[in-house]
């Protein structure tokens, strides 16, 4: 079997290693080899990095592609520049090479935020009359690969673009309209009926405003004075702008870091709810409001704040005085004296970075049965006291995003994500050239549409969900690190500004900063190196091949068909964990097994069964491997015999919902073989002897 290249572990490994060296040199080329240099060693050092790079999914693929386009971008517009705007005249190299890789992202991943950028060049470059050979070569080789592109998602990724865009495709009339022709009867109705098609008028106001966008670009290359003006205004300002771009980065970053995850918060400035103060005697009615509010659980108001409620739906949360009095003094008691007024602060802040054991858990006021129904503006605009609505049920899904950034420090340090941001500001106010705005565009976008969102389930996992940042938010974080450090090294360096004072200060600029910089540098180091030892060490799932070699040679290929099921106590991991055994079968030892997903297997037990006497009358044996909470399908019309058994027993990371993992656990898998034979008429069968607990099948058959 041929196994797609960025997804074997092998392959993996070196587009890790491939995307590394592209971040380096894309950093070499735009700021210098210590830029390039530093961004290279602190992201080979990233703990995120090393963990994906023996992790068989596509994100160390796309990253090589990523940087590897924006590094042949910078290249091609450095090399044939000729004087000041877009009138590049570069070899023809660089070019093709920038559009292949930039069109090869989208064979990686759906979600491809080169191409806006990359577009919006392009027509920008013809606008301005300035398309030439470069451009075409570029437009060329992104086009081909975006053709190959979408023939794979047509003709054979179909299904997984729709599962996973069904609700954005349907926001839009034309798109939806484009769609019809792949989907299957009741998809097709179900697009006409609930998509933007579903309103005669929408089709029309968007057909006319693709009309209207063509005809205004049009206008635009026609006078092409407009644009040229247009140009000279931004230039008069490129200080202001730039200054401007750079401080809401600040301020943007920030918030994603201390404010969004309530890091700082109005407690912390101005003391509103009586955070400074022991928390045991904070007022009881306003330690209810919190709890009403969502901005605490019942359980943290008791434990914290010695506050027992009514019982009752916690917005409704009252407190019970006698109750809270009693289990006040059991606290103190036990606690002993208030240590001051920032321990609580402390422990939050350190809580988030990750350094302590315990999760974390952030405030949500918003009721979203309302804020469902309105558009991001009246979500924006709208005074929660005013929303008459009790909160629906707290879902982890919408809380988890509010602390993204803080979790991506997780493996940066609070010194790395401080020094990141200000690189990348640095680098848009001093740094922004043709070459470089490409990737401080890319970098920007990819970092932002991931921090808001992370787009998973409410069963999120550390250090897996962070994959999200692989391909472009840790490669950018690294080289706003070295441009940050670089800088600092240079600072001072030529500075000959007149006055006594601006000498002395030049002089220690020049004798400490390079050794500043230096140290930072180290700290970071040592950070990576230590903290990561656990990952540096782990190998995930060591002597699963041995252990799958023994699984396998119970079976023939070509003559066995086996069904899986189960794995975990619920129906998400009972539907997904065989696939750890299911996948390596089939593809690795040429077994034709398959994983039964459906939580209710039996609405289509029937069928299943009508195939498994298929298989049979071809000569074919079915076995069924039955794990722990997987037992519920059964065949009708046949018996299960035992036929022996097997357990995966293997090493595997943590994984944690709202904390850093760190800690190596044990992934132990058992599966229980069983024989699918016809029924004896009229009888009930017989039990297994022994009955034991494995015997998972007796899960759904009953206990005689």
């Amino acid at each position: 079997q041929v196994q797609p290249l960025g997804h074997h572990p092998a392959h993996v490994g070196l587009l890790a290693v491939l995307g590394a060296w592209s971040v380096g040199m894309l950093g070499r080329r735009l700021a210098g080899p210590w830029v390039g240099g530093l961004a290279f060693l602190f992201l080979a050092l990233n703990g995120a990095q090393v963990w994906f790079a023996r992790y068989s999914t596509a994100e160390t693929t796309a990253q090589f592609l990523i940087w590897a386009g924006l590094y042949f971008f910078a290249k091609m517009e450095m090399e044939g520049a000729e004087g000041p705007g877009l009138r590049p005249a570069a070899s023809a190299l660089p070019a093709l090479m920038a559009g292949v890789a930039i069109g090869q992202v989208a064979l990686a991943r759906l979600d491809f935020f080169l191409l806006g950028p990359v577009l919006a060049y392009l027509i920008y470059c013809w606008l301005s009359r300035r398309w030439g050979r470069p451009q075409t070569l570029m437009a060329l080789g992104m086009g081909a690969m975006l053709l190959h592109a979408g023939l794979h998602l047509a003709l054979i990724a179909r299904a997984y673009l729709f599962d996973t865009g069904h609700d954005r495709l349907m926001d839009w009339a034309v798109i939806s309209l484009l769609s019809l022709p792949f989907l299957t009867d009741a998809l097709r109705a179900d697009y006409l009926a609930h998509s933007a098609l579903a309103r005669p008028a929408r089709l029309a106001l968007e057909l006319g405003a693709l009309a209207a966008a063509a005809g205004g670009l049009a206008l635009i290359r026609w006078r092409a004075g407009l644009l040229g003006r247009f140009e000279a205004a931004l230039a008069a300002r490129r200080t202001l702008l730039l200054r401007t771009v750079a401080g809401a980065t600040l301020l943007i970053a920030g918030y994603a870091y201390l404010v969004r995850p309530a890091i700082i918060d109005a407690d912390l400035l101005l003391n509103t709810r009586g955070g400074w103060s022991d928390p045991l005697t904070r007022d009881p009615a306003v330690v209810a409001g919190d709890v009403r509010a969502g901005r605490m659980t019942a359980d943290e108001a008791r434990n914290m704040a010695g506050v027992a409620l009514r019982p009752g739906p916690y917005w409704f949360a009252q407190p019970d005085l006698a109750a809270t009095q009693a289990q006040r003094a059991r606290l103190s008691a036990e606690r002993g004296p208030w240590r001051g007024p920032l321990s609580n602060q402390t422990t939050n802040w350190l809580r988030l970075q990750g350094y302590v054991g315990a999760p974390i858990s952030l405030p949500v006021d918003l009721w979203y049965n309302e804020y469902a129904n309105m558009s991001w503006w009246q979500q924006l605009m709208v005074n929660p006291a005013t929303l008459t609505s009790a909160p629906a049920p707290i879902n982890a899904k919408y809380q988890i995003p509010l602390a993204n950034l803080v979790r991506v420090g997780w493996y940066l340090s609070p010194l790395g994500v401080l020094l990141g941001i200000a690189g990348y500001a640095l680098w848009w106010r001093r740094g922004l050239t043709r070459a470089s705005w490409l990737f401080l565009a890319v970098a920007f976008v990819g970092t932002f549409f991931f921090v808001r969102q992370t787009y998973g389930t409410s069963d999120q996992t550390y250090i897996y969900i962070l994959r999200r940042f692989v391909p472009i938010t840790y490669p950018a974080f690294s080289l706003g690190i070295g441009y940050a450090l670089a800088a600092l090294a240079r600072q001072g360096a030529g500075n000959r500004e007149q006055g006594t004072g601006r000498r002395i200060w030049s002089v220690v600029s020049r004798r400490w900063s390079p050794l500043m910089a230096a140290g930072l540098a180290g700290l970071l180091v040592a950070f990576f190196v230590v903290t990561n030892q656990p990952i540096y060490r782990h190998v995930e799932y060591a002597g699963a091949l041995a252990q799958l070699d023994a699984a396998a040679a119970q079976f023939a290929p070509g003559r066995d068909v086996l069904l899986m099921r189960g794995g975990g106590p619920i129906w998400a991991e009972a539907r997904d964990v065989p696939d750890l055994v299911a996948t390596p079968l089939r593809f690795a030892y040429g077994l034709d097994a398959f994983t039964v997903k459906s939580s209710r297997p039996g609405a289509y037990a029937a069928d299943l069964a009508a195939e498994v006497a298929r298989w049979q009358a071809q000569g074919r044996q079915v076995y069924l491997l039955l794990s722990a909470s997987g037992g519920s399908f059964a065949l009708p019309g046949y018996r299960l015999e035992p036929a022996g058994g097997f357990t995966l027993d293997i090493p595997e990371f943590e994984q944690l919902t709202d904390q850093k993992p760190r800690n190596v656990s044990r992934l132990t898998l058992p599966f229980q073989i069983y024989r699918a034979l016809p029924a004896v008429p009229g009888a009930l069968g017989t039990a297994p002897a022994p009955l034991a607990p494995d015997d998972f099948a007796a899960q759904v058959g009953g206990f005689y």
